[in-house]
């Protein structure tokens, strides 16, 4: 697949940029009612400090292909269990999970894994490389991903690699949608909550006298090849990259809601036929807890004729060329979108013929390399 672009947006892919952090980044979307703090010695502070915290932070920008770089220190604890996971709008996953206790094995070790449009199957895709203390060290978990091979590498050295077996079915699938970086943390040992399987998964119970727990995360470096300002899903679609167009599209928002008595976020978003996520996106810096009659709000590809308290915008786009071959572009962009989907993915199915896609995900620029840094230089 080959991309091209405006002579401007290849200029601007020379650009590297580097964000030293004391808030959640700009490009970066914090989970509801969690709390991350930012720019300690160790970075930024991903705490478990009550039953039910879980406390993430991730991507609004989605990358297809390239390499993901995260300089981390795993949580203590059993059952805690601290994340780093692609996931597409279309469920492709990939996985770097650790446990506070190691999964109650003896030596430190991480789990990797992954899942091809959501589909759990038997769950026999895991392995778990052996890492050094990583509760107790920093160390830099890496993936490299291109359309032929996925590798996972520790510290630089290469700990697993699967390559793209072009399978459209099943739960081995190949992950290749455009997906964006989830971190932070999550309890599988409590019993309140979570099936003995996952218990004993996450390395058994987990011991709520001894919180808090935490996760530190250092830097988070995002590169990928592909100088794309918008990506679009074609219907349908059959779950291959090469079916993923990338595009020069814009689509300016379509209206803007204005708050009536009773509304709260999730029922305008279902009203307008939104996900909330998105609605929250373009809407920065809104009290969701206590929204105000008549506020404005903008609405991200709702569709305002379910409501009579909405003005509409226009919309225009523009095409770029595409062509398709073996493999990706050579330039290097990240890009921050307009749209997002929900941090928490529907349930896993047996087949991904049932799942919706977006048409678009719209994104903003065109850089060689994103890097967050979390503690100070």
């Amino acid at each position: 697949m080959a991309f091209h672009l405006p002579f401007a947006k290849l200029l601007a892919a020379l650009t590297v940029l580097t964000y030293v952090q004391t808030d959640t980044p700009a490009g970066w979307i914090l989970a509801d009612h969690a709390t991350v703090s930012y720019g300690s010695p160790n970075g930024a502070n991903f705490t478990f400090g009550k039953r039910k915290d879980a406390p993430y932070i991730w991507t609004r920008f989605y990358i297809l292909f390239g390499r993901i770089e995260v300089v981390l220190k795993a949580a203590p604890g059993s059952g805690i269990i601290t994340g780093a996971v692609m996931m597409s709008d279309d469920l492709d996953e990939i996985d770097w999970e650790w446990s506070g206790n190691n999964f109650a094995q003896s030596t430190g070790q991480v789990q990797t894994n992954f899942f091809g449009k959501g589909i759990a199957g038997t769950y026999s895709r895991g392995t778990a490389p052996q890492v050094d203390e990583p509760q107790d060290q920093f160390h830099t978990y890496a993936l490299d991903w291109t359309p032929d091979a996925l590798t996972w590498s520790i510290d630089g050295k290469n700990v697993r690699t699967l390559n793209n077996n072009h399978l459209t079915y099943g739960e081995w699938q190949y992950p290749q949608t455009p997906s964006r970086l989830h971190i932070g943390l999550w309890c599988s040992g409590d019993n309140e909550t979570n099936s003995w399987g996952t218990i004993g998964w996450g390395g058994g119970p987990t011991d709520f006298t001894k919180l808090p727990y935490s996760a530190y995360v250092k830097s988070v470096n995002i590169t990928t090849p592909n100088p794309c300002s918008s990506w679009k899903y074609p219907t349908p679609f059959d779950g291959l990259y090469n079916s993923v167009q990338c595009t020069n599209e814009t689509i300016s928002l379509p209206c803007t809601y204005s708050v009536v008595a009773g509304d709260d976020g999730y029922k305008i978003a279902k009203n307008l036929t939104v996900n909330f996520e998105n609605l929250k996106a373009v809407n920065p810096g809104i009290n969701w807890d206590v929204l105000q009659l008549d506020q404005a709000l903008k609405v991200p590809g709702g569709n305002c004729t379910t409501s009579s308290n909405t003005v509409s915008v226009s919309t225009s786009s523009s095409s770029v060329n595409t062509s398709t071959t073996s493999s990706m572009g050579s330039s290097t962009d990240s890009s921050s979108i307009v749209s997002s989907s929900s941090l928490t993915p529907p349930g896993r199915t047996s087949a991904s013929s049932s799942s919706s896609y977006p048409y678009f995900i719209v994104q903003d620029d065109v850089v060689l390399e994103r890097k967050f840094v979390f503690y100070p230089l």
